[in-house]
């Protein structure tokens, strides 16, 4: 087992008593832990406010998390921040043992609930609740996550850290877990290996550098969590000696928990690493030591650590070794990749379905690709439709850089097969994919050379064909140009074409608007001049309608100003649009006697003028049909602001009209068409509602959208 490389990711910052309640204050009702784990996630998924009480268990050491347990369970607690004078902010932790009163609310996002704190006291110090003896294999799943329990077992591996702090493995029947403890000195945490213990702590969590949880961690905060049942003796190579061939046998049960003892001679060494392995006749076993070692090829040790079964091989963990004597390597088993993978191999040992795990093998077959890496190398074997993968960790001579693609190749080195396991009458495991650990360059023996055809040599050939390649580019790019000149001039013919087109367009929409404007603004006016006008010429009292007459007139020479200073300038002033639509109504009141009200509801802030304006004319254009079309008495105009946008409504008392009628009189009207376009021209609507003898109703709509994109842009001419 490969132990935690950290110890937490949530460390503890300070957290210290706070001053108790007042003798007045109503004292808070107490929940037990236990139940709050029980009640699960979907209870607390309103995040109510509760009060816990329980010992310090666990404290982080940076952050200010701690487990509270009250005897019923365990729960991982961040406490509130805390004041620069607080005893336990000089310490970096809350003790272990203190006794605290958390008020919060509870949290479900992980596995486990835990208290997000915003108050808390300190009520003394008292004694861990005991602890729930459980399997290792409980706490290596999670499911004892924040809670005190108790584990025994066997320290199968130990990973010393400062002050007598360590990482140990613990093995027992029902599997193994992670333990962090503290020994009383360097002696005891030396002989803690391969001694029976047991450790009463708290489960926590186990992060790599990036925060992500890779398992979870017992932790015994005090040196009394710990107590040794069994001492292992001193002297490792005292253990029980097994040979390798027993080894291989037992490989489908489970391993013995402490120490073995095994022979054999020296196949692989890497000194640096404490990696090597041991062979003996057609078995063989995998040692990682403790320590580096010193051994060289061929010599006969002797190894006692820890048996493990990964896969379907063999491996001794935190192993001592030690010299018997010298010697030579034994030779290498020639194999034939398609029957070893078949499940056939043939003289490696007795039992087909078992291959060579570690054993020095030989194989023959054709270099198909040379990786290197580093100082290393990579040899890919092709044999027979099977492909080997060979890797020499160190070339010091970069001897295999000149071994060509193609090559037929023996290649020595100790093999490690990739298995599948099957389960049936029995357990056996069928060999996948073999690879070869080389020791050094001399492994690899080229039989047959490949061909000079190589990739350098097939580079030069392209980089020549690419020569004249170019040369052949370079006059279809001479002929090119010459066509991307011609093609160019015609773009440019065309280009002043439609450039001419487009002006021609724009000019006939700019007199369109021209026309509109005079026709929902001035021609109203005229028709109102031209009452008063016959009306002066008729008896009676004439003096009203020629005063109402020289005010249209003023109205007129108004609205020509307006027009003329849109087409000169690019934009104009925010206007009022109550005292603008009230404007109409004043000077629609001296073109007729119809009367105009107007109503405005909601906001009523200005309008830009690129709305403001189609819809002045908009307004204009139906009272002017409603009185000169509709004979109409009464005008209601209706301007609405809220939040889905703007609406004007125009509606009269007239005779109305049927628009699928055929127009008695034949002249082109415009009116009706205009204001449709300007409110399209806007990202509006204009709805016309009429019937004859029932009035006629004009609704003009601009949605909030097209409003705010009109305020930000200028308006077009």
């Amino acid at each position: 087992m490969v132990l935690a490389a950290c110890l937490f990711a949530h460390g503890c910052a300070a957290a210290g008593p706070q001053a108790d309640a007042s003798p007045d204050q109503e004292a808070p009702t107490i929940s037990p832990i236990g139940d709050v784990r029980a009640a699960g996630r979907s209870a607390y998924q309103s995040r109510a406010t509760l009060s816990l009480r329980g010992t310090v268990t666990w404290s982080s050491s940076k952050e200010g998390d701690v487990v509270i347990d009250d005897g019923t369970g365990g729960i991982f607690t961040q406490l509130p921040g805390r004041d620069s004078t607080d005893s336990c902010e000089a310490t970096g932790s809350v003790p272990i043992g203190t006794v605290l009163e958390v008020t919060g609310v509870i949290d479900w996002s992980g596995v486990a609930p835990r208290l997000l704190a915003d108050s808390l006291r300190s009520l003394g110090s008292a004694p861990l609740p005991g602890a729930q003896s459980v399997s290792p294999s409980h706490v290596q799943s999670g499911e004892a996550l924040h809670q005190r329990v108790r584990v025994e077992g066997v320290v199968q591996e130990l990973q010393a850290t400062d002050g007598r702090k360590a990482f140990v493995a613990i093995v027992s029947a029902d599997g193994e877990c992670n333990v962090f403890l503290k020994a009383r000195t360097d002696t005891e945490l030396d002989r803690l290996l391969d001694s029976r213990v047991r450790v009463d702590g708290t489960v926590t969590r186990s992060l790599d550098a990036s925060g992500r949880v890779t398992g979870f961690l017992l932790v015994a905060s005090r040196l009394d969590d710990l107590t040794v049942l069994e001492w292992a003796d001193p002297d490792p190579f005292a253990a029980t000696l097994l040979s390798l061939k027993d080894l291989a046998g037992r490989n489908a049960g489970p391993p013995p928990r402490h120490r073995r003892r095994v022979h054999g001679t020296v196949t692989y060494v890497s000194g640096d690493q404490g990696l090597l392995y041991l062979q003996r006749g057609p078995h063989a076993i995998r040692v990682e030591a403790a320590s580096a070692s010193s051994l060289r090829l061929g010599d006969v040790a002797e190894a006692s650590g820890f048996v493990r079964y990964p896969g379907s091989s063999v491996l001794l963990t935190s192993a001592s070794v030690r010299k018997i004597k010298s010697g030579e390597p034994p030779a290498p088993i020639r194999i034939h990749l398609p029957d070893i993978l078949a499940g056939a191999q043939a003289g490696a040992q007795s039992d087909a379905k078992r291959p060579p795990n570690g054993l020095l093998c030989q194989v023959r077959g054709t270099l198909v690709e040379l990786q290197t890496h580093g100082r290393g190398h990579r040899l890919l074997l092709g044999s027979h439709g099977e492909v080997v993968n060979a890797v020499l960790e160190n070339d010091d001579g970069d001897a295999l850089h000149a071994v060509r693609r193609g090559s037929e190749l023996d290649i020595t080195g100790i093999a490690s097969f990739s298995h599948d396991v099957h389960f049936g009458h029995g357990r056996w495991a069928e060999p996948t994919e073999l690879a070869l650990l080389l020791r050094d360059a001399s492994d690899v023996r080229v039989i047959r050379a490949g061909p000079w055809w190589t990739r350098q040599h097939l580079t030069w050939a392209l980089l020549g064909t690419g020569t004249a390649a170019v040369v052949s580019a370079g006059w279809s790019f001479f002929l090119a140009g010459k066509v991307k000149r011609r093609t160019l001039a015609l773009a440019t013919e065309t280009f002043a074409r439609r450039s001419l087109e487009l002006e021609t367009e724009a000019m006939l929409r700019e007199r369109n608007r021209i026309a509109g404007e005079l026709h929902d603004g001035v021609q109203s006016l005229l028709t109102g001049l031209s009452f008063h006008i016959e009306a002066a010429a008729g008896p009676g009292d004439t003096s009203k309608h020629i005063a109402n007459a020289q005010a249209l007139i003023v109205g007129i020479r108004e609205e020509f100003r307006k027009c003329v200073w849109a087409l000169r300038q690019l934009g104009q002033p925010e206007t009022d649009p109550a005292r603008h639509l009230r404007g109409i109504a004043a000077l629609q009141h001296l073109c007729s006697d119809a009367q105009v009200n107007v109503t405005v509801e909601g906001a009523t802030d200005p309008l830009p003028a690129p709305v403001m304006a189609p819809l002045s004319l908009v307004a204009r254009e139906a009272i002017a049909n409603a009185v000169t079309h509709g004979a109409a008495r009464r005008i209601d105009l209706l301007f609405r602001r809220d939040e889905d946008g703007v609406t004007l409504e125009i509606s009269d008392d007239g005779s109305g009209f049927s628009r699928d009628a055929e127009p008695r009189d034949t002249r082109p009207r415009f009116g009706l068409s205009n204001m449709s376009e300007r409110m399209t021209s806007l990202g509006g609507t204009l709805e016309i509602d009429s019937r004859p003898g029932a009035g006629t109703r004009v609704t003009a709509r601009i949605p909030a959208s097209a409003l705010a994109t009109r305020s930000n842009s200028p308006p077009k001419e």
